[in-house]
């Protein structure tokens, strides 16, 4: 099952380059489950670059 159809879904902008690329996070019970590119989205189409593909990670890992 896709993250949309698990979650709740918030639009966002990735802060990680200048290109502005619109993203989506989707989260369940609180935590954070996915993080993708916005396909509707005229400036990425849907993609991230290195970066933006691995915000989920940074969001996942603790940090001491």
């Amino acid at each position: 099952m896709h993250s949309r159809l698990r979650g709740r879904g918030y639009a966002q902008v990735c802060p990680y380059c200048a290109s502005g690329a619109d993203s989506s996070s989707f989260t369940k019970a609180g935590k954070v489950i996915n993080i993708e590119g916005n396909p509707e989205s005229p400036v990425n189409e849907g993609r991230l670059c290195r970066k933006g593909a691995n915000t989920f990670q940074l969001s996942a890992i603790p940090t001491a």
